[in-house]
Formats: C-alpha cells, sequence, structure tokens
C-alpha cells in the first residue's frame, strides 16, 4: 500500500517552508537588534572620547591667562562649540550630531592646602542625536520619525593651576 505524502495528500512537504517564514522575521528582528546595539555603543565610545578632549582642553585653557587675572575660571562654552564643530562637522547627516554644549566651571568645594587655591572643575554637558541605521529596531530603541536615539553626556575635568600660584595671585 502506498503512503499518501507520494499522492499529494498531507505530509510534511511544505511545513519547512512554513516554518521558516514564521521564524525568519523574529530571527532578523534579534540580529537587526545586535547588531544596531553595536552601532550605538560604537557611537557613544565616540562621543564620550570627544567629551573627553573637549573637556581636557576646555580645562587646561580655563586656568589663569596671566599675572593680572588670578585664578579666574573662564566659561569656554563657545571653545567647546568649536571643538565639537571640528570633530563631527555641523551637518545633519553625519552619524552623530550634537545639538546643544555648555562648559562652566563649578566650584569643588576642597582646598588646595599647599597653594591655598579652591579647586574648580571644568563641567562639558552635551546633547547628541545618534543615528539609527536599521528601521525595526527604532521601536525599540529610539525616535522611528527621525531614526535618532537622543543621548546627554557629562563630564567633570579638573582646572590645574601652575604651582606658582598662592594665595589667588600667580606671579
Amino acid at each position: 500500500m502506498r503512503s499518501n505524502a507520494c499522492r499529494g495528500g498531507p505530509g510534511p512537504k511544505g511545513q519547512a517552508t512554513v516554518e521558516l517564514l514564521l521564524v525568519l522575521p523574529v530571527f532578523l528582528m534579534v540580529i537587526f537588534l545586535i547588531m544596531e546595539l553595536g552601532m550605538l555603543c560604537y557611537q557613544m565610545l565616540l562621543v564620550n572620547h570627544a567629551m573627553y578632549e573637549v573637556a581636557r582642553i576646555c580645562a587646561l585653557s580655563a586656568g589663569p591667562k596671566d599675572a593680572r587675572n588670578g585664578r579666574r575660571c573662564d566659561e569656554k562654552t563657545g571653545k567647546a562649540n568649536q571643538l565639537f564643530g571640528q570633530m563631527f562637522g555641523t551637518s545633519a547627516d553625519g552619524i552623530i550630531q550634537f545639538q546643544q554644549v555648555t562648559a562652566i566651571c563649578e566650584p569643588d568645594g576642597q582646598q588646595d592646602g599647599q597653594n591655598d587655591v579652591e579647586y574648580q572643575d571644568m563641567v562639558v554637558e552635551a546633547k547628541f542625536k545618534l543615528k539609527l541605521f536599521f528601521p525595526l529596531t527604532c521601536h525599540a530603541l529610539g525616535d522611528c520619525g527621525h531614526m535618532t536615539k537622543d543621548f546627554d553626556a557629562r563630564l567633570k575635568m579638573p582646572v590645574e593651576y601652575p604651582v606658582w600660584c598662592k594665595n589667588g595671585t600667580c606671579v
């Protein structure tokens, strides 16, 4: 007696195709999500490194300019914007778009006993938009209308003063 599979009756002939069609979209979504997370981590590493470099440059240039200025710590928002513009460009089609940057000095609240100078920190805060690459992952990670993820960063860098600055005067 012959089986039903040979006569075109019910059998496992199309079962693999149906299972593939059911599982493939979920599998691809997971793969794209993993790739998107990798790209976001890469972009966040770039942003963190850029923040560190900008804070370092601003902190080094925030110290006393000459003996008449004493221990003044200047706001460096303009310089920070200029540096981020050089690093990432100003076009809206880049993978990292910086929106708002501030660089201000904040007192640390501690005194340097050797120089009798209050410590200060250069605080750089920035808002970025990171680009998403895969369309379906925006539902889990960000804004689907613009295919972006908002990212806020804040970094403190101590402002260092020369050793010859004592009691508020630099000679």
